[in-house]
């Protein structure tokens, strides 16, 4: 989306962007790939680290080349460089 005629910089640096809402929910913008994944811990690789999310009943509502979307109980994220 351009705002005033820019792109924000998580668009054109390929940052990861995170979106979580109400804890049940969470979409992961410019991942670079699954690590690990079972229902209480999820593991991406991002441009510069890892994130985690742990939680219960973790599922992967989609999941796309550079996006994804995770559903369940989230409890913690963390970032790891």
């Amino acid at each position: 989306m351009r705002l005033n005629g820019f792109l924000p910089a998580e668009a054109t640096s390929g940052a990861m962007r995170v979106v979580l809402t109400a804890q049940s929910a969470l979409l992961v913008e410019q991942h670079q790939g699954i690590l690990s994944f079972d229902p209480s811990c999820i593991r991406l690789r991002t441009k510069n680290g890892y994130l985690t999310i742990d939680g219960q009943n973790l599922a992967l509502s989609s999941y796309g080349a550079q996006d994804a979307a995770i559903t369940g109980q989230i409890r913690r994220l963390e970032f790891t460089p």
